[in-house]
């Protein structure tokens, strides 16, 4: 008889048929090895990701790390050093944006989730009552991670990216409601001990329409307008998601963090204080 809650079996027989539950037990009774799950979701221009080398079918060429090849044309194994290098540089020139970087520990088997999501509701009029529908958006990663015999990590990813494509202006109707996009991606793919994942495929296509003026001219009462103009901006935005999988050699074990003494110092400025913060870490 199995306690889930404590861990443990009630086993009753003969004494050889005990001692085969024991040794069976502690043959599969083995801890599950902890994996640390980077996630980086960027976006940037088609153009630039392009130029960085991605092929899409399963290696960047960049420098001298090249990945293994898989099927596909929406994943890649790469180096992840190199490539966020790439991404700093676009970044400093405004041509990319890292929209978030989570950083989750998980087990061997057990899935890994990283949700952020947002709800707007929609009322539902009827005849004589009014009830509330709410609509979730957002993005949705969730990561299986496995650890083969070899050291490779094999992952079964679902990943759900949605976002607001139309929405209601103030001046339109109160019950117009925003037209939602979503794009799904599930799949299984394996990376080498020291490797990335690159997953692409979230196009989209952005349309902004700006005013641009003559310095004082432009701003002349009635005017103005014979010195301004509209400008139409179109852009073809990717997303990408970087995921880079480690499996930590080193059991978890419990207790606390060695404080920095710099850490210590800032935190408490007075010598009492830190006498006692110091004392509390030994």
């Amino acid at each position: 008889m199995a306690y889930p809650d404590t861990n443990s079996l009630l086993v009753k027989g003969l004494p050889e048929q005990v001692l085969f539950i024991e040794n069976l037990v502690a043959a599969l009774d083995e801890p599950k090895r902890h994996v640390e799950l980077s996630l980086w979701i960027i976006d940037l221009q088609k153009d630039d990701l392009n130029e960085l080398g991605v092929d899409w079918q399963g290696s960047l060429k960049l420098g001298s790390q090249v990945g293994v090849s898989l099927n596909g044309g929406s994943l890649s194994t790469l180096d992840s050093t190199s490539f966020m290098a790439a991404i700093s540089a676009l970044e400093t020139d405004n041509r990319a944006r890292v929209v978030s970087r989570p950083v989750v520990l998980t087990q061997e088997n057990v899935p890994a989730i990283f949700d952020n999501n947002r709800t707007f509701y929609a009322r539902l009029i009827g005849e004589r009552s009014v009830e509330l529908e709410h609509v979730t958006y957002g993005t949705l990663v969730s990561v299986l991670p496995r650890i083969s015999a070899s050291g490779e990590v094999e992952m079964a990813l679902n990943i759900e990216d949605g976002s607001v494509v139309d929405s209601a202006t103030e001046s339109s109707v109160v019950d117009t409601l925003p037209t939602v996009g979503r794009t799904r991606i599930s799949t299984v793919a394996r990376v080498p001990r020291g490797k990335s994942l690159l997953v692409g495929g979230f196009t989209r296509d952005e349309r902004a329409e700006v005013i641009k003026r003559i310095p004082v001219l432009g701003h002349i009462p009635y005017l103005g307008r014979m010195f301004s103009y509209r400008q139409t901006r179109e852009s073809n935005t990717v997303r990408v998601f970087l995921i880079q999988p480690k499996e930590l050699d080193s059991l978890l074990e419990p207790g606390v963090m060695p404080i920095d003494s710099r850490v210590i110092d800032k935190v408490a400025p007075e010598p009492a204080d830190r006498a006692v913060l110091r004392a509390l870490e030994r």
